[in-house]
């Protein structure tokens, strides 16, 4: 009777945890779920703030203000009309192959200009290749905008090809206007700021859409494409009046945005 006794409170070796309880608090597991969780809570609060610190300062520098201003109503603009730019193509007569040419024709605009748009932003300073290509977007959106043959569109391509180098003079001007120091964070702020505003304009486009088709009526497609392009040309006319309405703050403070950016 005593070795069954012994041999019952013997635990069993195939079993080592038999012993323990069924059970255990929670408190004893580590977890660091809860961690984690702050980790990018406070990672996601740093990102935010140091994007509003780098549009508070893009805004508040006189000689960066106004091109900046520029730029962002240039992206939320071309962005309401980017999901119906190739149906106004197709509306006006444009085949395949022709939209193709349209979209060649532009990415030439942008090789050859981007190495001259930063020649002349070294030469004479931000205000002309800015103000250059700003109205080269303007024009070739509105061009682009009232076409009604392949001719048109051609030619909207070509005054466009030579406005899409605006956001490189913008960027290489954002660079120069602040120490070397900052440059990562100026790189980081444009590409973030120009997305979430590309991203705003293509989510108000349903919207848009659903109000001039089904609110107010339209039913001609053309009617509709050509209010959408005509959009972007009313924010890029916007930005070029505001451009040169301010232009003398961007002239007067280029020679202080060129010793700032030879700082670091």
């Amino acid at each position: 009777h005593n070795k069954q006794h012994h041999h019952a409170a013997t635990p069993n070796p195939a079993h080592p945890t038999s012993t323990l309880p069924s059970t255990l608090p929670s408190q004893s597991i580590p977890s660091s779920s809860n961690n984690n969780s702050n980790n990018d809570n406070n990672k996601l609060h740093s990102i935010i703030l140091s994007q509003k610190q780098m549009v508070h300062l893009f805004l508040s520098h006189p000689a960066t203000r106004t091109p900046v201003v520029v730029l962002y109503v240039a992206s939320f603009g071309g962005a309401l009309h980017h999901a119906v730019t190739t149906y106004f193509y197709l509306a006006i007569g444009a085949t395949e192959m022709d939209i193709g040419q349209l979209g060649f024709i532009m990415s030439v605009g942008s090789l050859i200009g981007s190495p001259i748009s930063g020649i002349a932003l070294d030469r004479y300073g931000p205000w002309v290749p800015i103000s250059v290509t700003a109205i080269a977007c303007s024009w070739g959106c509105l061009w682009r905008g009232v076409a009604s043959s392949l001719a048109s569109l051609r030619m909207g391509a070509i005054l466009l090809g030579i406005g899409v180098n605006l956001w490189t003079v913008v960027l290489g001007h954002l660079v120069k206007s602040f120490p070397s120091s900052m440059r990562s964070e100026v790189l980081a702020g444009f590409a973030v700021q120009t997305t979430v505003l590309q991203l705003a304009g293509k989510g108000i486009f349903p919207f848009a859409e659903y109000g001039l088709h089904h609110v107010v009526g339209l039913e001609d497609s053309l009617l509709r494409y050509r209010i959408h392009m005509g959009m972007c040309t009313f924010f890029c006319f916007y930005g070029t009046f505001a451009l040169f309405w301010d232009r003398k703050n961007v002239v007067m403070n280029n020679n202080m945005s060129d010793e700032r950016g030879a700082d670091g």
